[in-house]
C-alpha cells in the first residue's frame, strides 16, 4: 500500500522523502502511518523496480536533498492499481 502512496504523491509533483513524510502526516495518518523508514526503504525498491528516479540537489547552507520524481513505468503501475476491484 505504502508503495501506491508514495506514486500517488509523486504523481503531482517531485519530492523528497522529507516532503513525502510530511504529505503522509497531513493527509493519509487518519487512516495509514507511515515512518521514515518506511518511507526511504520503499523509494530505494521503487528506484531499483525504475518506478521512481532521484537526484541529488545541492544547497549552500542546508544538506543535499534527494529528490524522487515518478516515471512512466510507476504511472503505468498506479494506473494498473487504481484500475483493480478493491473488493471480492
Amino acid at each position: 500500500m505504502i508503495k501506491f502512496i508514495l506514486l500517488g504523491f509523486l504523481n503531482y509533483q517531485p519530492l523528497t522523502g522529507y516532503d513525502l513524510k510530511q504529505s503522509i502526516d497531513s493527509s493519509t495518518s487518519h487512516f495509514w502511518h507511515a515512518h521514515h523508514s518506511q518511507i526511504y526503504t520503499t523509494l530505494r525498491q521503487m528506484e531499483q523496480d525504475r518506478l521512481v528516479t532521484s537526484v541529488y540537489i545541492q544547497e549552500e547552507s542546508q544538506p543535499d536533498r534527494r529528490v524522487y520524481t515518478i516515471t512512466d513505468a510507476g504511472r503505468q503501475a498506479i494506473a494498473e492499481w487504481l484500475s483493480q476491484s478493491m473488493t471480492e
